[in-house]
């Protein structure tokens, strides 16, 4: 059985301030090795010299710089979450994208101040960010590591911190994160909002006015809102999703539906939230969503962004009752509104794109300035995306 002797004479330089520790309270942390071991049979002792060696180690000396710092009681608290932690396989596991090796020694040693205020705190807050961050296909968790030790060195509180650490993780590629993130700018201010956001500078806009250009549309960039420049026109944004043999979601090509301002997704097995915007998309399973109709093409589809109708063949309807001069009054669609025709011209405003493959349409939804398409040969769900034409 390993003993903290073992661990400081193979693995820790003798000099370094957890090596002191360890000595001091030899005892104690072989007890609370011997126990984690007994709860958690998986906490194979070699891993831990190594996450002793190369992510206290280093974390603790870093902190044993700082005089505010009790590094005995720190050492102490770090300890017994990398106990944890470990014996879960989320430290020591170098080369696995849920290791949060890296982030312990990147974050951790940034903010003494919360160290100090809360240790165990502060471990957690950047283990489960980090953790959540890492479970997000496409997610950009590098950036989300290295910018959110920059938050924790001027977050006064760990409350400012979570809440920074939402609007970084949104911008990391968490979209189900966009609502909550937008909502926690209201109580941090410019200062924090523009340092998770990334700016150098302080936009000159209001905060309210800022968040609701952003409420607004999914697919500007906060840059863009904070500089009050236009947007781009309507586009192919990106394609969601994929065949769950190749690590995705769907066993068949998915069919999609829109209820209030949600996406929801569906393979015919099951059933997916699909978040979506300008930083990424994320899709959640859930049960089937009530009183949903998937929308197909078929001579003339009219989609009124956040509306529940949808008007089929309504241009040989409304020709016969009313004269062909109808059908282009009917067609002349708001800014919100998609109009998706049999030949894949998809319209808004005075915009318009082809689909490719648009013959084979087999579904579509609308809603927050956002047309999802799916088609007959691809798991792939095609994203159009209609900005705001005025910021």
């Amino acid at each position: 059985m390993a003993n903290v002797e073992e661990l400081k004479t193979d693995s820790i330089d003798a000099n370094c301030a957890l090596a002191a520790v360890l000595r001091a309270r030899r005892q104690e942390f072989n007890e609370r090795f011997l126990h984690a071991r007994h709860a958690k049979p998986t906490l194979d002792p070699t891993t831990f010299k190594q996450v002793l060696a190369t992510v206290i180690c280093p974390v603790v000396e870093a902190w044993s710089r700082y005089p505010q710092v009790d590094k005995d009681e720190a050492a102490g608290t770090l300890y017994d979450i990398a106990l944890e932690l470990t014996g879960a396989g989320l430290l020591g596991q170098i080369g696995k994208p849920e290791s949060l090796d890296d982030a312990w020694r990147i974050v951790l040693p940034s903010a003494p101040h919360l160290v100090k205020s809360d240790c165990a705190g502060f471990a957690s807050t950047v283990t489960n960010s980090v953790y959540n961050v890492s479970r997000v296909p496409g997610a950009k968790r590098s950036l989300f590591v290295y910018e959110l030790a920059r938050l924790a060195a001027v977050c006064p509180d760990l409350k400012t911190l979570r809440d920074a650490g939402k609007i970084l993780a949104w911008r990391c590629g968490l979209a189900h994160y966009r609502d909550g993130a937008l909502d926690a700018c209201t109580g941090l201010g410019w200062d924090f909002v523009g340092a998770a956001m990334g700016f150098s500078e302080v936009p000159n806009m209001t905060l309210p006015d800022f968040q609701q250009r952003l409420r607004d549309d999914p697919w500007m960039h906060p840059f863009s809102a904070a500089a009050g420049l236009p947007s781009t026109s309507m586009r192919i944004a990106k394609q969601v999703g994929a065949f769950r043999g190749y690590g995705g979601q769907f066993l068949r090509p998915p069919e999609v539906v829109a209820s209030d301002e949600d996406f929801y997704a569906t393979d015919g097995e099951g059933w997916w939230l699909l978040c979506v915007d300008i930083f990424g998309n994320t899709f959640t399973r859930c049960p089937e969503p009530s009183n949903i109709e998937v929308r197909r093409p078929n001579d003339l589809c009219v989609l009124q962004a956040g509306a529940e109708a949808v008007l089929q063949n309504a241009r040989g309807f409304i020709a016969e009752a009313f004269g062909k001069s109808a059908v282009s009054a009917q067609t002349e669609r708001r800014e919100d509104d998609f109009t998706v025709s049999a030949d894949g011209v998809i319209r808004s405003g005075e915009d318009k794109i082809s689909v490719p493959k648009a013959d084979k349409i087999t579904s579509f939804a609308s809603a927050k300035r956002t047309l999802l398409a799916t088609t007959t040969t691809s798991h792939k769900i095609m994203v159009i995306a209609r900005p705001s034409m005025l910021i």
